[in-house]
């Protein structure tokens, strides 16, 4: 608890640079935020559930302009996780690595599904939860699946270095390293040919 706490403050310190102005901006300053889900809107902020999954995403096929989809390494990382999960012996030991990534998939695809035009936005606002809507775009959230994602993804790493070895820790590594190089890859490249100036 004491080097989490340590840490905790090392990190206020680090970024002191960056708090001390913005505090003072934020009580000295008139801040409107606009916290309203628009309706008109809605369908350029949501994304197809066919389109989420989509290994290698263009550019300028991604809502407002944004690549909001989970890309080729973290789909490898989501069926490394799967796999985990299914394959492998219970052992005590290992037990907390398992949970660790079990809860990560299943909060990652939660999340994931706020994000598609699966879930009525509209009529969130008029709920107990319109408190959802004040994130205003609801591809905002594959931010949130993408910190599970990889924190899963580790976890499942290192289970497969412990229950099958080194090399096969090593492959899985590789494997999810490839498909983020390949998949960001793409995504620059159709940014650099087709996005206007």
């Amino acid at each position: 608890f004491l080097s989490l706490c340590k840490a905790a403050v090392g990190t206020v310190l680090i970024n002191l640079w960056f708090l001390v102005p913005f505090g003072d901006y934020m009580l000295r300053e008139h801040v409107a935020a606009n916290t309203v889900l628009q309706e008109d809107s809605l369908l350029n902020c949501t994304i197809p559930l066919g389109q989420l999954f989509t290994p290698f995403v263009r550019w300028d096929a991604a809502p407002n302009s944004i690549p909001a989809r989970i890309g080729l390494g973290l789909i490898l990382g989501l069926v490394l996780m799967a796999g985990v999960l299914v394959m492998g012996k219970w052992k005590k030991e290992e037990r907390s690595l398992r949970c660790l990534a079990g809860s990560c998939l299943i909060l990652a695809m939660a999340a994931l599904l706020m994000t598609t035009d699966l879930v009525p936005w509209v009529k969130l606002k008029e709920t107990a939860l319109s408190v959802l809507t004040t994130i205003q775009f609801p591809w905002r959230l594959t931010g949130f699946a993408t910190v599970l994602l990889v924190f899963g993804s580790c976890a499942a790493v290192l289970f497969v270095k412990r229950q099958w070895g080194r090399k096969a820790a090593l492959l899985s590594m590789t494997l999810l390293v490839a498909g983020t190089l390949a998949g960001t890859g793409y995504t620059a490249a159709t940014f650099l040919q087709e996005r206007e100036t």
